[in-house]
């Protein structure tokens, strides 16, 4: 799913895509299917007004488009089956006590491509299904038609796309203030590990090694059940954890009503 918006300075646009929950599925499955749906997007969005000067016929403009798509979701696939796992998180699928994951995750980092690395492998060679749940929580008053279409904060400015009757430091409260979850799950059987970023952990708002982002960990072991672990997520309530993993290759982020 995406939407298209007018960009901030008039000039151009944004196609902002968002994902709904998933649950138990394959993952290189849905990462081809999601990025190739993204990439004809893209592409049609790049080439639709230069085939039409051309005049180039539809089937043939589809077919080029899916290609790009394709070759880019190939290169993309590529990189993430070369990048390298770190053992200790393939040691992870096979532990057996929650103080054994600890320490397997004691000084341990991770990229997002090392992330994916780790899903495709749990589900390629172990037989781990993929699942992912976001929850977003504005600040407690927060009229959502209020809110403009975009907001962003670029070196402490705020910028929007929309009308909103709200100042801007209202705006910049909006977004410094609220409340997201993107967790990540596996599983195989009864057993399932889950790697969860909040909107604290990646903006440097947790005093762990002085701000730095990183991802939270939970598993089976944790004496919570799925179901309930899943409901705090969503809810903005998440488990209490004390595994900190380090999240290299972050940058800024926005906001879009």
């Amino acid at each position: 799913m995406y939407r298209k918006i007018k960009a901030i300075d008039d000039n151009g646009y944004y196609l902002i895509f968002q994902n709904k929950d998933i649950e138990f599925t394959n993952p290189i499955e849905f990462f081809f299917k999601n990025n190739i749906s993204r990439g004809i997007t893209i592409w049609s969005n790049l080439t639709k007004k230069e085939f039409e000067v051309q005049d180039i016929p539809e089937d043939i403009a589809n077919k080029i488009i899916y290609e790009n798509a394709l070759n880019d979701w190939l290169i993309e696939y590529e990189r993430i089956n070369k990048t390298e796992i770190p053992h200790n998180f393939i040691a992870l699928l096979s532990s057996s006590s929650k103080k054994e994951q600890i320490r397997l995750l004691k000084k341990q980092s991770l990229t997002p491509y090392v992330l994916l690395a780790f899903i495709f492998t749990a589900w390629e060679k172990f037989g781990f299904l993929f699942s992912e749940y976001k929850s977003e929580h504005y600040p407690k008053g927060t009229d959502k038609l209020d809110l403009p279409e975009f907001i962003h904060i670029d070196n402490d400015k705020v910028k929007i796309v929309g009308n909103s009757s709200l100042k801007e430091g209202e705006l910049k409260q909006v977004i410094e203030h609220r409340k997201f979850i993107n967790a990540k799950f596996i599983d195989k059987d009864k057993d399932w590990h889950c790697f969860f970023i909040t909107s604290n952990s990646i903006g440097g708002k947790e005093t762990w090694k002085y701000g730095q982002p990183h991802y939270h960990y939970i598993s089976n072991q944790w004496g919570i059940s799925r179901d309930e672990a899943v409901e705090k997520i969503i809810s903005g309530n998440y488990p209490k954890t004390s595994v900190h993993i380090e999240l290299l290759g972050f940058g800024n982020q926005s906001m879009v009503k």
